[in-house]
């Protein structure tokens, strides 16, 4: 049975930071009013979206989350399996579905075209052709993750189009993936799931990420702060690369990242809400930012607190799922994986 409360943990909540909030900068960038199309865009784009984003995926890489030490925790749930595979299906419809007509009504041709191919995509990451397992591919699937933000820039009709900022997102997309990769790595060969990590080795993925994010600061050098956001995150692939490399250190650095982009994206909206403040009435930007402000600190709060939860259950899977006596710590098992790397 997966009741809503499933359903909810299934869309990783924390995960709808990245795919909402990109709406809102669409909308706070056309300088409009809020009216009811942009709150019904940037509500598809938590729950609707980030379920079946997060419910196909976890259909499609059932194996290896079994064998992940980050799955079963604020990072994604184990709430999937061969049982509800056929039920899941069904709800991830009946959330989507209702919510299509609406969104291919937007503004403009040019956003439901990009709003079609977003979805496309999404679905192709991890149902057939399966992108994640094509090294490369997978990686550059994850624009995806720039897609909403485009989507609102042209249904509210943002002129000119912010494509350094699209094209900025999409890079930290990429790198984004390929460095979080990382710490998937032995679950994913353990599972026979190429992806870009286990092509490439670990060293080699992160000296990508850390070229793909240095290239999104070089893009948005024009906004400096901006730009020195991205240097932040290649400071988290430096760390990588100077501090051991091992799959554990990635996994405490993917901690770190995740808490960035709540904060980062926060951070920007909030700039985004002052600045346009003679559009939004005062007393609706005020309660706006003070919402927001709370929400961020709930968030990450909530990841602070589950962020060990992961590795607990991985330590009781690790006997089941690898073979390992399950006495071993798991941190343990992530160190020596990077040995043989």
């Amino acid at each position: 049975m997966l009741s809503f409360r499933a359903l909810v943990t299934i869309s990783r909540p924390l995960f709808w930071f990245n795919t909402a909030v990109p709406v809102a900068w669409g909308w706070l960038l056309s300088g409009r009013r809020l009216d009811l199309p942009t709150v019904l865009l940037i509500a598809y784009f938590t729950f609707p979206y980030n379920l079946l984003l997060h419910g196909v995926n976890d259909i499609f890489d059932y194996e290896s989350d079994l064998r992940n030490a980050r799955k079963d925790s604020a990072e994604g749930a184990l709430l999937v399996h061969p049982g509800n595979f056929r039920r899941l299906t069904w709800l991830m419809l009946a959330w989507n579905l209702p919510a299509l007509p609406l969104l291919l009504a937007l503004r403009s041709p040019a956003a439901a075209l990009a709003f079609a191919g977003l979805l496309a995509l999404s679905l192709a990451y991890s149902a057939p052709p399966r992108l994640k397992g094509r090294p490369g591919l997978d990686s550059l699937a994850n624009v995806l993750y720039a897609g909403s933000l485009l989507v609102s820039a042209l249904a509210h009709g943002v002129a000119p189009t912010p494509w350094a900022a699209v094209g900025a997102f999409a890079l930290w997309a990429i790198a984004s993936h390929a460095f979080t990769a990382i710490q998937d790595l032995p679950a994913d060969r353990a599972a026979g799931i190429r992806t870009v990590a286990v092509a490439l080795g670990a060293t080699p993925t992160a000296l990508l990420a850390l070229a793909l994010y240095l290239a999104g600061a070089a893009t948005l050098r024009a906004v400096p702060a901006l730009a020195l956001l991205f240097i932040v995150y290649a400071g988290l692939v430096a760390a990588f690369l100077l501090g051991g490399r091992s799959f554990d250190l990635a996994h405490r650095l993917y901690r770190a990242f995740f808490s960035l982009n709540i904060a980062a994206g926060a951070a920007i909206t909030l700039t985004l809400i002052w600045q346009q403040r003679p559009v939004i009435p005062w007393p609706v930007a005020g309660a706006l930012m003070v919402a927001l402000t709370a929400l961020t600190a709930a968030a990450l709060a909530w990841a602070t607190m589950n962020a060990e939860r992961g590795t607990r259950n991985a330590e009781r899977r690790a006997g089941e799922h690898l073979g390992i006596s399950a006495r071993v710590p798991w941190r343990h098992i992530m160190r020596t994986s990077c040995e043989a790397e």
